[in-house]
């Protein structure tokens, strides 16, 4: 999908979903959430806009590929950028990374099984224009939340990691992580 930030939605709601430990694993949920679309760019260059969805968006391509990418993603992100406090959830990567492939595999049309081939989407063959409105209703809001979330609660790192809590300098209390 273009539009990579609604998929930060689908990660903050898996976490919420899952409780106290989809908190802890939020992290690689994001990162896997978001990994898929690395691919998009580089294919829209590549092929001209021809194909836009491949690898990382196949369910072997995407488990093969996408979970280390995120756990690479997410490790790098501790231990150079401090960006994620806590211990490493690698449970969550697969997860992240699926529910990606499955958002996307409702109305983008690419080939699930890729290299094998066989199951193509889009799941639900809806006129563009149908589901260009709640889409784009999505979008905003999940737009709308992360620039709440970035003005209120201590910046980028606040969106990066909605459930830690912040002191009144920005420090990262870490209490979210804990337990």
């Amino acid at each position: 999908m273009p539009l990579t930030p609604f998929h930060y939605a689908v990660a903050y709601a898996m976490a919420i979903t899952l409780g106290k430990k989809g908190r802890k694993a939020f992290p690689e949920l994001l990162v896997g959430n978001l990994v898929p679309d690395l691919e998009v760019p580089l294919l829209l260059l590549a092929t001209g806009g021809e194909i836009t969805h491949l690898v990382l968006h196949s369910l072997i391509g995407g488990l093969a590929l996408g979970v280390p990418l995120t756990l690479a993603a997410v490790w790098v992100a501790r231990k150079y950028v401090g960006t994620f406090a806590g211990k490493s959830e690698p449970w969550a990567a697969p997860l992240g990374v699926l529910s990606h492939i499955a958002v996307d595999a409702l109305h983008h049309d690419f080939d699930l099984l890729w290299p094998i081939g066989g199951l193509r989407g889009p799941l639900i063959p809806l006129p563009t224009a149908v589901l260009y409105a709640p889409v784009q209703a999505l979008f905003g809001g999940t737009t709308l939340i992360l620039c709440a979330m970035y003005f209120n609660k201590g910046g980028w790192r606040a969106v990066l990691n909605p459930f830690a809590t912040f002191k009144d300098n920005g420090e990262e209390e870490n209490t979210a992580m804990k337990g």
